[in-house]
């Protein structure tokens, strides 16, 4: 009998161990501590990885690749782990660039139009690298990576906070 009452307790055990281990495994990213992951995606090497907390900023710089002037995106970590746009600088207007609308969403401070963030907040955000537009991201640590240097011409991106 004592050898049944064994292997139940064991079986028990192992039950809630592995209840245990699967609630930790679905903890909403805010529990589980957030990190913003920078990832070639074209080689699946990590590039870059920090912990990050909700509200900290990550900004993408880069210049135009038609108007060929400096284009900074500004992102913002959200609770859920997602990436919202909260604002596009650019000095000058220009195609693929946010509308200037009448709604009030857009300043212009020294010289440089702001445009405030609006959409939806995104998984993940992923560009491809190419020379001509010098793609920059700066980490919310102020670490800045020249994406250009990293990888090859052409080569895809990830941007996300897992």
């Amino acid at each position: 009998m004592r050898d049944g009452r064994r292997r139940r307790g064991g079986r028990i055990c192992a039950a809630w161990l592995a209840l245990l281990a699967a609630g930790c495994a679905s903890a909403p990213p805010a529990e589980r501590g957030l990190a913003l992951t920078v990832t070639d995606m074209t080689r699946g090497r990590v590039l870059a990885r920090e912990p990050v907390e909700a509200g900290a900023l990550v900004d993408l710089a880069y210049v135009h690749s038609t108007e060929g002037r400096p284009v900074r995106a500004t992102f913002r970590v959200e609770a859920d782990g997602m990436l919202r746009l909260v604002q596009t600088a650019f000095p000058s207007v220009g195609p693929g660039l946010p509308a200037l609308g009448p709604d009030g969403s857009w300043t212009i401070q020294d010289g440089v139009i702001r445009v405030q963030g609006s959409g939806d907040p995104m998984s993940e955000l992923r560009l491809r690298v190419v020379p001509l537009t010098r793609h920059q991201l700066i980490l919310p640590s102020g670490r800045a990576l020249d994406l250009g240097a990293l990888v090859g011409a052409g080569d895809a991106v990830r941007v996300a906070v897992e």
